[in-house]
């Protein structure tokens, strides 16, 4: 196999000296640590360099560009792979559109949650402000249509209204919170005839597969933010984080996300 491999040996001397009675040092040169696979046509490559003639007599083709390595007579590349750091919030202009191709949509904040104490799929949680109305709405694959974010957060245990808004803006006195609070007016009104916990999960259950109020329970807590853990209470305060940053960037307080960034 490895005749079949483009490798260097990585080798190294190792000196040792024992203390028992009277000292020695023994020397042991060339100890191979191992091998590593070079890139055919790099600098550290043979074949680096070489004019057409001297590939030809080595038996390579004079045309090939190199590139890649040579493992145990298999030919090896290396693919760059890019991908979304998870559990992090996302805020973009969004891309989603109606029936009749217009925008639905001004921002979306996206969440790729991922739990951290085991190896499960990526849930993905999106938080929408309305073209229409300025209300938000929460989309989960899970739920066959979008969810006023008022009732979510009464299936999440947060019930009254004054109390949602402080989980979103905080103070209500500042005068940064009283703009927030007309762009979330509408968000209190779409879910007025929703007023218990109950009434939300039955709300939801018609918008699920399961269709009960066990089911969504069940979604909520392994599909709503999964790294979070399992708290109904931390969620609600996360989603109220995530509502915060979505209405900054719609008052052009916050800059979108620069998805090129590192930090992402």
């Amino acid at each position: 196999e490895d005749e079949l491999s483009h490798y260097s040996k990585r080798t190294v001397d190792i000196e040792y000296e024992t203390l028992v009675e009277e000292p020695v040092v023994k020397t042991f040169e060339k100890i191979e640590l191992g091998k590593i696979p070079i890139m055919l046509k790099s600098k550290h490559s043979i074949l680096y360099g070489q004019t057409q003639n001297s590939l030809i007599q080595m038996g390579e083709c004079p045309y090939d560009l190199g590139g890649y390595f040579i493992v145990g007579g298999m030919e090896k590349v290396i693919v760059s792979h890019e991908r979304k750091v998870e559990n992090k919030i996302y805020i973009i202009k969004s891309q989603v559109v109606d029936d009749d191709n217009t925008k639905k949509y001004f921002y979306g904040a996206q969440i790729k949650s991922v739990p951290e104490d085991g190896f499960k799929y990526a849930r993905t949680t999106s938080v929408y402000v309305s073209k229409n109305d300025m209300s938000i709405e929460v989309i989960s694959k899970e739920f066959t249509n979008p969810i006023p974010l008022f009732i979510l957060f009464r299936a999440l245990g947060v019930v009254a209204d004054r109390d949602i808004l402080e989980y979103i803006v905080y103070d209500l006195e500042t005068d940064v919170s009283k703009r927030m609070l007309q762009v979330l007016r509408s968000s209190v009104e779409n879910a007025q005839i929703i007023t218990s916990q109950n009434l939300a999960l039955t709300y939801l259950a018609h918008m699920t597969n399961g269709r009960s109020d066990s089911y969504v329970m069940r979604v909520l807590l392994e599909d709503i933010f999964p790294h979070i853990g399992r708290s109904f209470l931390k969620k609600a305060y996360y989603l109220g984080l995530v509502v915060r940053r979505l209405l900054f960037v719609q008052m052009g307080l916050l800059e979108p996300t620069d998805r090129d960034s590192y930090i992402y």
